[in-house]
């Protein structure tokens, strides 16, 4: 009986295998997001990437009181390693599938984030150390007391922010995240509680898009910035289309004609 408990999990994990591995391999127009990219990634190999391109704003749509509060930043030493790291991940054609094997299996019982979590990967990259500084108006010494950062993800973006304060605060609703949250001894506030404190900075980076509520959550974050200073760092992907993950799945909103429509995928 134990060694049918055994046998069932790893058929599964076979069936799975052979099907990605099919959808991936059978047809040039692969129907699979690993078989796209896979092609893609081979179409490409050897063609140069200009990255400095990126960086690059047409500011001739903007309205002349927000282009005198641009900063344009540049293709910095800490941009360039990230970038480089991921063109190498890239190459790891058998781990890029394993990946996609279980995520496969784990999405019928998890969020994309918490699987994420558990593989280490999905890191996200909003600025580096300098483009940070730039941003605030720093230099290196400058020193503040707490920062919170919300939905901080597996922290490698508070990571750019953490050397200018003494307290880092942090949110995150997956599980897995909250786990490598720990591990980079920053304390993990729960959803509902981080209000009960004022912050000398709060950063909200590509979370507006990923909340049911964000003006609520606004709200939230000038109610809790320190009256004397406080500052908030927002980051959101245009054109703004939210996103919310729910369980296994995500509900996305679309908003249009005064109607809000909700579609649940599973």
């Amino acid at each position: 009986m134990k060694e049918t408990y055994f046998i069932w999990p790893c058929f599964l994990i076979f069936i799975q295998g052979a099907i990605c591995s099919t959808n991936m391999f059978a047809s040039r127009y692969s129907r699979t997001m690993m078989g796209k990219m896979l092609l893609e990634h081979l179409e490409t190999k050897n063609e140069p990437i200009d990255h400095v391109q990126w960086y690059l704003c047409n500011m001739s749509n903007f309205d002349e009181e927000v282009t005198k509060l641009f900063i344009q930043f540049d293709l910095d030493e800490e941009s360039q390693k990230f970038l480089k790291n991921c063109d190498e991940k890239s190459n790891y054609v058998f781990t890029q599938m394993a990946h996609n094997v279980m995520k496969g299996i784990l999405g019928y019982f998890m969020s994309l984030t918490t699987i994420n979590g558990i593989l280490n990967r999905g890191s996200m990259f909003v600025f580096s150390q300098a483009q940070f500084r730039q941003l605030m108006n720093i230099d290196e010494t400058w020193k503040a007391d707490s920062l919170l950062d919300l939905g901080a993800g597996d922290g490698q973006v508070t990571k750019m922010m953490e050397s200018h304060f003494n307290k880092i605060y942090v949110t995150e609703q997956s599980p897995s995240m909250r786990w490598r949250l720990r591990q980079m001894n920053y304390e993990v506030l729960e959803i509902d509680d981080w209000t009960m404190k004022t912050y000398d900075v709060i950063s909200c980076l590509n979370l507006l898009d990923r909340c049911d509520k964000p003006l609520s959550l606004l709200e939230d974050i000038c109610k809790s910035l320190n009256p004397h200073g406080g500052r908030l760092i927002i980051a959101v992907v245009l054109p703004f289309s939210p996103c919310v993950e729910s369980g296994s799945g995500k509900a996305c909103i679309f908003h249009k004609g005064g109607f809000s429509f909700v579609l649940k995928e599973g």
